[in-house]
């Protein structure tokens, strides 16, 4: 599901975004503008695994933007992103306004979408 809606997000930008599995390899790594690693689907913290998928895909496109997102209660394994050298590590519930907010700087400022939340 997070994946449809993160391409629902950069569906009229261009950018492209891949949502990287452990074993991906960078075969179009020259296509992507930013990889966004779902911790969720590794097993345990593995820094050093994360790490060499970062360097792989960095190898293959120098400055590429990695993003990590995982359970927010996996303390861990969020640690072992941010040790990898990932650009940004959320919890999966902050993946998507990350998202947005970064969309907005890039275009200049746009006027972040209401929080439509009602506070008391």
């Amino acid at each position: 599901m997070i994946a449809s809606q993160v391409r629902a997000l950069v569906a009229d930008k261009r950018i492209t975004v891949r949502l990287c599995d452990p074993d991906q390899e960078p075969s179009d790594a020259q296509n992507v503008d930013l990889l966004v690693i779902d911790l969720h689907t590794w097993d345990a913290p593995q820094s050093e695994a994360l790490a060499k998928l970062v360097e792989r895909w960095r190898r293959a496109k120098p400055g590429l933007s990695v993003w990590a997102f995982g359970p927010h209660v996996d303390t861990a394994l969020l640690d072992a992103a941010r040790s990898a050298g990932c650009d940004l590590v959320v919890p999966r519930s902050r993946l998507l306004s990350s998202l947005r907010k970064s969309l907005s700087d890039e275009r200049g400022g746009d006027p972040p979408e209401p929080d439509n939340r009602r506070s008391t």
